[in-house]
């Protein structure tokens, strides 16, 4: 069914304008980009399949991506972005300890990339399987979450520390563990305990930042005068 809105002369199609039905052919490629990069891989995803899954042309395609790996980095921020918010509000609740803070932040990490896990194996693996440019944003989603490690441990290290190599060697680390772990349940056709992989990465946690504080408290020992 074809139209023109009243008053505007906006051609409808459907009951819809144009930019509802862009709208709607993007976020259809988004959910084939989604299912298909999420379960057979980027490298095994080709721009026929995606437009068949979406129910689209190629041209339709062009009209929202200019190749494959646009459409993966859309895919991939669409799904590490929301999390990163939903940390950053979660831990900036006053009054948390430290350990409240790691149990919340990690138990809504895990979580919020386990539960659908076309999530973990687009956030995990295939984006560092692609091209350079979405290899440099894993890259830099990385060092993001590292830094949010990073303030959480200053934060508690009997105030305001000074972010020392140390330290971001040690945030990196545990992201980089975290990670490990995630892509392991990924690959492993998700036999992995989530309950179990959990508690491990909280742990991990935990021994760093015990050990920063140990630390901290020798340096404050060895300064005072005898």
């Amino acid at each position: 069914m074809t139209g023109t809105a009243p008053g505007n002369g906006r051609r409808r199609y459907g009951g819809k304008e144009a930019h509802e039905r862009r709208r709607q052919r993007h976020d259809a490629l988004m959910e084939a980009g989604l299912e298909l990069f999420g379960t057979a891989g980027y490298a095994d995803t080709t721009i026929e399949a995606l437009c068949e899954r979406a129910g689209l042309t190629k041209r339709y395609f062009y009209e929202s991506f200019t190749d494959r790996e646009a459409l993966l980095r859309a895919v991939y921020d669409a799904q590490i972005e929301p999390l990163k918010d939903r940390l950053i509000t979660a831990l900036s609740r006053p009054g948390m300890s430290i350990d409240e803070q790691i149990d919340t932040g990690v138990a809504l990490f895990v979580d919020g990339l386990t539960a659908d896990a076309r999530t973990a194996r687009i956030v995990f693996l295939e984006s560092i399987s692609s091209g350079p440019a979405l290899r440099a944003r894993a890259d830099e989603v990385i060092h993001e979450l590292s830094d949010l490690v990073l303030a959480l441990l200053a934060e508690h290290l009997d105030g305001p520390a000074p972010r020392t190599d140390r330290m971001e060697y040690g945030a990196l680390a545990i992201i980089g563990a975290v990670r490990q772990l995630i892509n392991h349940w990924s690959t492993r056709q998700h036999s992995t305990d989530i309950d179990e992989l959990t508690d491990v990465c909280k742990t991990l946690f935990k021994i760093v930042y015990k050990q920063f504080l140990l630390e901290r408290h020798e340096r404050s020992s060895t300064r005072r005068p005898g």
